[in-house]
Order: structure tokens, then sequence, then C-alpha cells
């Protein structure tokens, strides 16, 4: 076999063209030994079988075996260039056979394009300002407020309804006359003001009584979850069974024990709300933190990028934002940087793990794995539901690869905590 390279120019594109020959008497001998293998296995009429003259099976078989054999030794010849040469190809490369007929050469043309040759900057001499945030005492009373409001405790009365009263009913819609779905229920409790129910359908029930009865027209959003009842006008009869005003109960230990608080103390109680809290902000501080550390990994590398992922990854970012409408030249225009960025990032990423031979940490792999599961009741299943399906788990493998290569990044660089609110931690990933 002979291997040339037609065309590979550095500096300017990643294409690489690659010429390859497999010489006559090469071809015809594999093709000898593949017509053999079939001789044995032939069963012709007049024939025993293993017995059919090897010109017979010539005759019957050549073009198939030919045509065989041409796939392999493409296929073989064409990994074996690549080793020999050295490179790496994107993807799969595009085929042009040039000889290929019985007792010719083989000859043919495979162009792709190669990774590029990513030469890490020197990571010591980079700085970057690493965001710090808690949850301040402000944040932390809303929240307790919101614990409040959901364990409220409605108590019947006698007075017509207000903002903020609970009430149950009985209703019924119709459109055009007929009952539509989703357009009935009894005894249905929802809290006045907390927006479950649409305003203009609360509207009309403010200020009435327990065992009021009332009918009222009204015409759905435009824009409406139910396609059906998206801007249709209707009309309800509504029966009210109760009205409820609420109290919000005090922070004492029958609200703490109401929670399963262990134990059940104002400090427990305290630690459990902010828990979800500063959770989320963390989130976002590392979101935020890759954000910037990445920004100077791409500004401190040049590359020359594959047209292939660029466009794969126009396209995905594309799908993603789940819209018909055409983009515009400038949106295009954004897309496309934000393709060439990410591109760029995962192959200085790619790099780095290999250079410092960043192995995957499956420990972190399974505490990732428990932190999505901690909102479930049932844990463990959601565990055992993540765990069974493949793209979910090297999804996750990808993620914290990504932040191992991230820490150890941090780990070289010159770095400076930035104290800020966390409005401003959510503000800053809004713009940055």
């Amino acid at each position: 076999m002979s291997i040339e390279i037609v065309r590979q120019d550095k500096g300017k594109d990643l294409t690489v063209k690659v010429s390859v020959t497999v010489p006559a008497d090469e071809m015809n001998a594999a093709r000898n030994v593949k017509l053999s293998e079939w001789a044995k296995r032939a069963k012709l009429p007049g024939f025993r079988p293993g017995r059919v003259p090897m010109q017979v099976i010539r005759q019957r078989y050549e073009a198939a075996a030919h045509g065989e054999l041409l796939q392999t030794k493409v296929q073989e010849t064409y990994e074996a260039a690549l080793k020999q040469l050295n490179v790496e190809p994107v993807a799969r490369p595009e085929i042009n056979v040039l000889k290929s007929e019985v007792g010719e050469p083989l000859e043919y043309e495979a162009t792709f394009e190669q990774y590029p040759t990513v030469e890490l900057a020197d990571f010591t001499h980079c700085s970057v300002k690493l965001p710090v945030a808690v949850i301040d005492d402000e944040q932390l009373q809303k929240a307790i407020e919101k614990v409040r409001e959901e364990h409220r405790v409605f108590e019947a009365v006698e007075s017509p309804a207000e903002t903020g009263d609970q009430v149950t009913i009985d209703f019924e819609g119709r459109l055009n006359g007929q009952v539509f779905e989703g357009g009935v229920a009894s005894n249905h409790s929802f809290v006045l003001g907390q927006g479950r129910m649409l305003e203009d359908f609360e509207s009309p029930i403010l200020g009435k009584s327990a065992g009021d009865t009332l009918e009222f027209p009204m015409t759905f959003p435009k824009d409406y979850h139910q396609a059906a009842l998206a801007g249709q006008s209707v009309e309800f009869a509504v029966k009210i069974h109760s009205v409820a005003s609420g109290t919000l109960p005090e922070l004492d230990e029958a609200l703490f024990k109401q929670l399963n608080l262990e134990p059940a103390t104002l400090e427990t109680f305290e630690d459990e709300v902010r828990k979800p809290l500063q959770a989320q902000l963390d989130d976002q501080i590392r979101a935020l933190t890759k954000r910037r550390v990445f920004d100077v990994l791409t500004s401190k590398h040049k590359l020359l990028l594959p047209t292939v992922l660029v466009e794969d990854m126009v396209k995905q970012l594309s799908s993603s934002k789940n819209t018909t409408e055409p983009l515009s030249k400038k949106e295009e225009k954004t897309l496309r940087k934000e393709a060439e960025n990410q591109v760029a990032l995962g192959l200085i990423l790619r790099k780095i793990i290999e250079v410092e031979n960043i192995q995957l940490d499956e420990s972190r792999v399974d505490q990732m794995i428990q932190s999505l599961a901690s909102p479930y009741m049932d844990s463990t299943a959601f565990v055992q539901w993540y765990r069974e399906d493949k793209n979910r788990m090297n999804n996750i493998r990808s993620r914290v690869l990504e932040d191992q290569v991230l820490d150890w990044i941090i780990d070289q660089m010159k770095t400076k905590d930035d104290s800020m609110t966390s409005e401003k931690v959510s503000e800053l990933l809004a713009k940055e």
C-alpha cells in the first residue's frame, strides 16, 4: 500500500486529502482468498458441497466478492493511512474511488478535516475574578414568609370573600352552550389572588359569600395553553360552598413539628429554609465562575476550527431556540460566534484532559445524581431511573469531567474573590 498526502493546507484550513493505492497483486491475492472461502460453502446444482471448480466460483461470485473486498480494503487502508500520517479526523471522510476494476490496483482519495494542533497557554500567568455571594437576611425572611403563607391556617367565615381568602366552589363552564373539557369541577378550593385561577374568573367571586350562586361570561386569553379555548368566550355557573379566612402560623414549635424538623427549633427551621436558597445560589455562582474562566481560556487560544464541528454546533444552538421563525442576520452572526466559541472551548478542554491525564471521578458522578434526586420523595427510584439511560449517564459524566477540568484550571490561575449580592450574580449571568 502506498500513501500520499495530496493537500494539507496548514495555516489556512484543516482539510486533508490523502491518496491511497493498493497494488493489483495485493487486491488479486485478497480476492482469491475470499473466493476460496466462498467455494468451501458454495452449493450449486450438479456439484457436491465444497467441490465446485474455482472457475465456476469465479464466474458466479467474483463481482460480489470484489465489491465486498473494495469496502474492506478502503476501511483497512484508510485506518492504516491515518496511523501512518498520525492525523485524527474530525468526522467520516469523503471517499472518491479513482480505480477499482478487477485486475487493477485500488486507487482512492479520502478527504477530511483533522483536529487542529492546540498549544496550551501557561495558565499560571492568567488571572480571573471568582464570584462570592451568600444568602442575606432579607432573602431569608422572604423565604420564611413564603413558608408561612404555604401553611396558612384557614377558618370558615360568613363575611364576603376577599383577596387572600380560600373559597371552595362548584363550577361549570360552557362554550357555545356545550360543557367543554376541563370546564367542570366540584368542591374545588383555591386562594383568591394567588394566581391559580384566571383573574377574570376570580373577579366575579370577590365580594360573594358562602351559599351564593352566580353566572358570568368570561373570555380566555389568546395565548391560553388549551388551544381549543384560546380567545374563546364562555359562560360560567358557580356555586360557593365556603369562604375561609387565613391566619399565618407563628414561628413556634407547633409549626416546626408540622414540618418534621428535628430538633424543632427556630435555628433548625432557618437552616432548612436557607439550604435550597444557598444551593441555588451556589449553582449560579458555579455557572458564572465557569463562564469567566472559560472566557479567559478562549481569549488565550487562537485556533483553526473544523468547519464540520462549527456547523454541527450552529444546528444544535438553532434547534435549542425552539422557534420556527427565521433568524435575522444579526442573530445568525451572534449564533455563529457562540458556536465558534463553544467548539474552541471544547477543543481546549479536550487537550487539557489529554495532557494532564484527567480521569473521570465516578464519586462526583454519584454525588451529582444524588443532588438531582434530592427534591424527589423516592430518591432511590429516581437514581435507578437516571442510571438506566445511557444518554443521561453520558451527559452527566461529561458535566462532571468538565467540572473537574474547571477545578484544575482554577488551581493553576491567579484568582481573586469578587464579593457581590445574589441579585448581582443573577444580573451578571444574564449579561455576561
